[in-house]
C-alpha cells in the first residue's frame, strides 16, 4: 500500500519538460530582443557573440509566443552572415562600429 501514493504521484508528473523550458527569454528583457546594459549580461560590449553562444543550440524553436517568428529563416541568415546577423535583431551589444 505504500507504493500506491508514489505511483499516483509519478503518474501525475509530466515526464518531459516543455520545449522552451530552461531557454533564455530575451524577448521580455528591458528592450525586448535588443540587448542593452539593463539586461546586466556579462557579455555586454563583446563583439564575438558566438564565442559564448553556440549557434547549434540557438534558434532551434520559436519560444517567443509570436507565431510570425521564423526560426528557419533566422538560422539561414546566421548561416549566411555569421555573427553580423545577430545585430539585426539584438542590436550592437554596446560594440561601436
Amino acid at each position: 500500500m505504500r507504493l500506491l501514493p508514489l505511483c499516483l504521484l509519478l503518474a501525475a508528473c509530466d515526464p518531459e519538460p516543455a520545449p522552451c523550458d530552461g531557454l533564455a527569454d530575451v524577448i521580455h528583457g528591458p528592450a525586448g530582443l535588443e540587448i542593452v546594459p539593463a539586461d546586466d549580461h556579462p557579455g555586454w560590449g563583446q563583439d564575438r557573440c558566438m564565442s559564448c553562444h553556440s549557434i547549434e543550440r540557438m534558434h532551434l524553436r520559436n519560444c517567443t509566443g509570436i507565431p510570425e517568428v521564423d526560426v528557419a529563416a533566422i538560422r539561414a541568415l546566421v548561416d549566411e552572415q555569421g555573427e553580423e546577423a545577430c545585430a539585426t535583431c539584438h542590436g550592437d551589444n554596446g560594440v561601436q562600429p
